[in-house]
């Protein structure tokens, strides 16, 4: 996955004095990579006071989206704090900037669901509210990277 720069630096290595058909093709590699990403599953379904989770990030541009859910495994209730650390440092949140979202919150003893804040904050999902144990936030968002 690439950065603006990385791209940029890519297609000029490739474009010299002598520009043939393969060096073109070679540099526009980068971008078609770039924009038909692969999807990153970050998956974590052990241990206790912990959140277990199962999300799906997929960069296009600076712009990453987010699906899946994360499981509240502690003992107690929990409020205001970091959710899941982001497992690679090209789908970190943009830097100085906070994106809010909303994640949807089941129960596991009935059918009522709710709503709580979560936000991306460079290398971490944080929560805004407090959730119970083996309540499950379910996720599907976007966020913007660093160019």
């Amino acid at each position: 996955m690439a950065t603006k720069a990385g791209l940029i630096s890519a297609i000029n290595g490739f474009i010299t004095s002598v520009v043939n058909i393969t060096k073109h093709r070679n540099s526009m590699l980068e971008l078609v990579n770039e924009l038909f990403q692969t999807t990153t599953i970050q998956t974590i379904t052990t241990g206790t006071d912990v959140f277990w989770c199962s999300l799906r990030y997929k960069k296009i541009g600076n712009i990453v989206f987010i699906d899946g859910s994360i499981t509240s495994k502690y003992t107690q209730a929990v409020e205001n704090l970091d959710l899941i650390t982001i497992p690679n440092s090209l789908f970190f949140a943009k830097s100085l900037q906070l994106t809010a979202s909303i994640g949807l919150v089941t129960y596991t003893s009935s059918i009522a669901q709710d709503f709580r804040f979560i936000y991306f904050e460079n290398d971490k999902i944080k929560l805004n509210g407090s959730i119970s144990q083996n309540q499950t936030i379910f996720i599907n968002a976007h966020y913007q990277t660093n160019d």
